[in-house]
């Protein structure tokens, strides 16, 4: 499944300037983060086979559809980084305790 953890990979390993910023004006440590991310990765369970379908987890898919939501609420064609708020959608991200 692809899950919050993979969008919070690609959001941190990309080369978007403002979520990095962000989350150190905020106090974050961004190899700490990384490096924890690393690890919440290792304890995914994965899936091998030439039939393996990838699918988008039940707490993604809402993160996603939370994003789709305020993206047309600002007359946006496409969902960003901004709209991408976990915050309306009810899931925590525990990785990092």
């Amino acid at each position: 499944y692809i899950t919050p953890l993979h969008l919070l990979k690609v959001l941190l390993n990309g080369k978007n300037e403002l979520i990095l910023s962000l989350i150190s004006q905020a106090g974050g440590d961004i190899t700490q983060i990384r490096d924890k991310l690393d690890v919440a990765f290792t304890k995914l369970p994965t899936v091998g086979g030439s039939a393996v379908q990838t699918l988008m987890s039940q707490d993604f898919t809402a993160i996603m559809m939370e994003a789709e939501k305020l993206a047309d609420r600002a007359n946006d064609k496409y969902v960003t980084i901004g709209t991408t708020d976990t915050s309306k959608t009810g899931y925590e991200c525990h990785f990092y305790k």
